[in-house]
């Protein structure tokens, strides 16, 4: 008898893919635990599964046929799957808009018509003359060598899977309409069925999402029985809020909790191809930006504070601006500026009419859109520290992100973020203002308070994603323990 295969369905992953052209929070979990999973079991156990959007068909492809690298970038990973996104290739001197299609598609306009009419002027703030802008234009040369031009092989769901087998289903698929059905059938087979929940925030804070989403979120949620043979959750607090659910509906199915790692972007993900062309021993800081975009360059000209995440209401950007607003009256213009790296998300129309009427604090809070992950890496390694003051948080990634650059953050004491945080960052009370400054202020004007939490980071064992693949494996193996 052989052993148990591993699926992880990617179907809104796909999806995701087919809007943007770089992995955000919950896409890179995914990544990074299929990745560490077929490590630990190995590559010929694990596979991707998705519903085909044409046929409706779920199918599978095998992550030993793809390859680790393939996974780690989301455009070989489109290719190989045969999605297609909406920009088409991905033009380097255009990458500050390649998650905005209406403004790449306007700049990628106007250079090809400046470069039909010969015009050079046109082309200076792009870092880019007409010559080279007409290469980047021209079709690749097809590379019959290459894994990424040709599509994975495509198998069905139902013919390699076996009873025992485990489908596991990390990523939003409550917004996929046609995946119940393929779980359901999985389960029917014998296959095993876990989905991790990631937060419960449409339900136990729908005043924080879009006006559907809860009711969307808890009927999904109520079905989920049908096929799930048990949960998984990515912190205790998200436990707490699961249970709290399944036991107000009778619900009988196991949940444990697998918290997810501390650990930067750069592991897995962020590449620097230019450290290939450059000197690094005797050039380190022409190695470490050439590949990067000129404005996410120069903002290290100038010491800053790092945001990372959507920038929502949940988020609690209006209020980090407005303790933003009172530092700069507090300490001047000593205080390092407010960076905000993120796409823009639902119901933050204060921080926007803040942002318009005060125009960006006057400079002081800038705003990155959808970075690639080395950028987001670069971000991380040279702020002064991070911020997350969110309303609710499931896990609350970037704080265990920037302590695995060895940098301490301002976080809100509310729901899962002191399981991420634990003693090595600052606490503030997300709903005061004056609280936020207080916890920044700390940072900015006790430079030894700071360094003595750094010096805590250095000496702390942070969670991996080794270590989250290795309790995941157990968890599924053990049946996900008990609800209570």
């Amino acid at each position: 008898m052989r052993e148990p295969l591993y699926f992880f369905d990617i179907s809104s992953l796909l999806a995701h893919l087919r809007r943007v052209t770089h992995f955000t929070g919950i896409q890179r979990v995914l990544v990074m635990l299929v990745l560490r999973v077929s490590g630990r079991v190995g590559p010929d156990k694990v596979y991707l599964s998705f519903i085909n959007k044409a046929t409706g068909a779920y199918q599978a492809v095998s992550v030993k046929e793809i390859g680790a690298e393939t996974i780690r970038d989301p455009h070989k990973l489109a290719s190989v799957l045969g999605v297609g996104g909406r920009h088409g290739r991905d033009l380097k001197p255009l990458s500050r808009y390649r998650n905005r299609p209406l403004k790449y598609f306007f700049h990628r306009t106007k250079l090809d018509i400046a470069a039909a009419l010969g015009n050079q002027a046109a082309f200076r703030k792009y870092s880019v003359d007409s010559g080279e802008w007409r290469s980047l234009r021209r079709p690749p040369e097809p590379d019959a060598a290459s894994p990424v031009t040709a599509q994975a092989r495509r198998l069905s769901f139902g013919d390699i899977s076996n009873p025992g087998d485990h489908l596991v289903i990390l990523d939003s698929s409550w917004t996929e309409a046609r995946t119940k059905a393929a779980f359901l059938k999985a389960k029917q087979a014998g296959v095993d069925v876990r989905i991790m929940i990631h937060d419960l925030i449409p339900i136990m804070a729908p005043e924080l999402v879009p006006q559907s989403s809860p009711l969307v979120f808890y009927n999904w949620l109520l079905e989920t029985p049908e096929y799930a043979s048990g949960y998984l959750t990515n912190s205790e607090k998200s436990k707490q809020d699961l249970d709290h659910f399944l036991n107000a509906h009778g619900i009988d199915r196991p949940s444990v909790a697998v918290p997810l790692a501390q650990e930067g972007v750069g592991q897995d993900t962020a590449h620097v191809a230019a450290q290939g062309k450059v000197e690094a021993s005797a050039f380190p800081k022409m190695a470490e930006m050439m590949d990067l975009d000129a404005r996410i360059r120069a903002i290290t000209t100038k010491p800053y504070v790092l945001f990372v995440g959507t920038l929502e209401t949940r988020k609690n950007i209006w209020r980090m601006a407005l303790a933003w607003e009172k530092l700069l009256e507090i300490h001047g213009p000593t205080i390092p500026r407010l960076v905000l790296v993120g796409r823009p998300g639902w119901l933050n129309e204060d921080f926007e009419n803040f942002a318009r009427g005060t125009g960006f604090l006057k400079g002081w809070i800038e705003q990155i859109h959808s970075p690639t992950d080395a950028e987001l890496d670069f971000l991380y390694r040279h702020c002064e520290f991070s911020i997350l003051v969110s309303l609710y948080e499931g896990w609350g990634l970037p704080v265990g992100e920037a302590l695995s650059y060895g940098k301490t953050s301002v976080v809100g004491k509310a729901t899962s973020l002191p399981e991420v945080g634990g003693d090595l960052v600052e606490y503030c009370d997300p709903r005061s203002v004056d609280s936020i400054a207080e916890a920044c202020s700390r940072l900015i004007g006790e430079p030894q308070h700071r360094r003595e939490i750094e010096q805590r980071i250095a000496a702390a064992h942070l969670r991996s994603w080794d270590d989250v693949a290795a309790e995941l494996v157990e968890a599924i193996g053990n049946g996900a323990g008990g609800n209570s």
